[in-house]
């Protein structure tokens, strides 16, 4: 998470992000975690965040956690879906 706030930081500016979960293996405490994490990012340097995972009980897993912390989240199925997502938000 440390490189990704300092990228963040050097773009001067808040941008659009998304969050491919795909390959990750983490039981749940650690799943929740990383989005803890995430959350706290994306009040300083996102004005949006997409996710996606491919396979159905990775999505369902980040999705449980998810919905714990921040009901309004969705976990997509696949990357076009959250590009999707973030594309109609940057057209509001």
């Amino acid at each position: 998470m440390r490189a990704i706030e300092e990228r963040c930081k050097e773009l001067g500016r808040p941008c659009f992000a998304i969050i491919n979960y795909t390959t990750m293996q983490m039981d749940r405490d650690a799943i929740k975690e990383l989005l803890n994490a995430e959350i706290k990012l994306s009040r300083t340097y996102f004005l949006k965040v997409s996710r996606f995972a491919v396979g159905n009980n990775l999505r369902y897993n980040v999705q449980t956690v998810l919905q714990k912390l921040d009901g309004s989240a969705v976990v997509f199925r696949s990357h076009e879906e959250a590009v999707e997502a973030v594309n109609f938000k940057a057209k509001m």
